[in-house]
Formats: structure tokens, sequence, C-alpha cells
């Protein structure tokens, strides 16, 4: 996994300056080492924002949010959904979501039921 978690950390460094990021989440390995190493570092300020900036204004209008579409682009496994939804779960939001989750990588589907 060691191995898995170098390869991924050195995709997000360009060879050259010039060159954009290019992210290897098309093996196994590189979307496990994703969870171990950068996952759980994204739940929590998700959360806090969530928490503490869109449930207030939800709050404020409340009477006129009686689902609460969320989309996530790029999203990956998202660990910005399983965040929000904690978030959302705090001041009972949670329970009037939908969700829709839009990546070219199809191989985070599981990844995105756990979230």
């Amino acid at each position: 996994m060691r191995e898995a978690v170098q390869s991924l950390r050195q995709s997000y460094q360009p060879q050259h300056a010039d060159e954009a990021c290019v992210s290897r989440y098309h093996t196994e390995e590189n979307r496990k080492a994703y969870m171990l190493a950068y996952y759980p570092y994204y739940v929590e300020p998700a959360c806090r924002v969530v928490r503490d900036y869109v449930i207030p204004a939800l709050q404020e209008r409340q009477p006129f949010y009686p689902v609460l579409n969320l989309a996530f682009f790029a999203g990956g496994p998202c660990p910005e959904l399983y965040g929000t939804l904690k978030a959302l779960r705090g001041a009972q939001f949670h329970d009037r979501t939908a969700v829709t989750i839009l990546d070219w990588e199809r191989g985070w589907k599981s990844e995105q039921r756990i979230s």
C-alpha cells in the first residue's frame, strides 16, 4: 500500500512547470491509497463549512427548502458528500436530500456507495 500512496502523491506533482497534474485513479490500488491517505482529511473541512455557513443560511429560509439537491462534480469517492451529510444530520436536514455524483472515473462506484 505504501508504494501506491507514493505513486499517487507523485501523480499530484507535474514533471514540468507547464504540465497539468495527472492523477492515477484508474488502478484499484491507487483508489485504495486515496481512501487511506486523503479521504479522511477532506471529510471534516466539508462538515465544518456546511455546519458553520450553509446550515445557518438554510435555517433562515427553511420553509423554502423542502428538498436539498446536492451535486458533486468530479466527486471521486466523495468525502465531501460524507462531510456534508454528517453536518446536515446534526441539523436534521439529512432526510430531505437528493444527491447526484458526477465523475468520469467509473472505478469509484463502490466508494461512492460507502459515502
